[in-house]
């Protein structure tokens, strides 16, 4: 029903909320005790690898497909067992997330196209106008088609948030964990310094 339909988009939005920002939290921290910035964003292609002495995260350009940008995670020498994983989590997220919005928006355009190229033909109108431009639909007629578009893959969005979720809470409890472990390994190193 739509009632529990939207008590359920109510609670994926309020998590959402929380879960990016203890997301947040934990990556402001763990930032402010290593004492470094926030990586900043880069505009080079995919192909491109940050420097040997870069410590961060580096973050590409849009994927022409997807429209998400890539990320290359930094892997520290010492990376721990429990830090790899979350690595491995965040990477694994990412492939997800690219492969879903890559098909999603292929679909998107290609149906589309159909779409107008059906409407344009109903009405005896070519795809180009007499100027060359390409020809378009007013905006109630594009309306049908996100709404039939969007209730065609009501099941596949749900899915992917389900899937998104289940990635968020994994990589949010993983992080948790990395950063009490740094924050135990910097007192020990704090208390044998005192002791020294």
């Amino acid at each position: 029903t739509s009632l529990e339909s939207g008590r359920d988009s109510c609670f994926f939005t309020a998590f959402s909320i929380i879960s990016w920002t203890v997301h947040i939290f934990v990556r402001v921290r763990y930032l402010a005790l290593r004492r470094e910035i926030f990586p900043p964003v880069f505009t080079w292609g995919l192909g491109f690898r940050p420097p040997p002495h870069s410590h961060s995260d580096w973050i590409g350009p849009p994927d022409k497909h997807s429209n998400l940008r890539p990320v290359i995670f930094y892997v520290p020498p010492e990376e721990s067992a429990l830090e790899r994983r979350l690595r491995e989590a965040r990477q694994e997220a990412q492939a997800s997330n690219q492969r879903f919005w890559a098909r999603h928006n292929r679909a998107f355009r290609q149906e589309k196209e159909e779409f107008i190229y059906s409407r344009l033909k109903a009405k005896g109108l070519e795809m180009r106008d007499e100027s060359g431009q390409k020809a378009t639909l007013s905006a109630e007629e594009m309306a049908d088609f996100y709404k039939d578009f969007l209730s065609k893959n009501l099941k596949k969005h749900l899915q992917y948030n389900r899937d998104w979720y289940k990635h968020n809470f994994r990589i949010t409890f993983l992080m948790g964990q990395v950063a009490l472990m740094r924050a135990l390994r910097w007192l020990r190193g704090r208390k044998r310094n005192v002791e020294q």
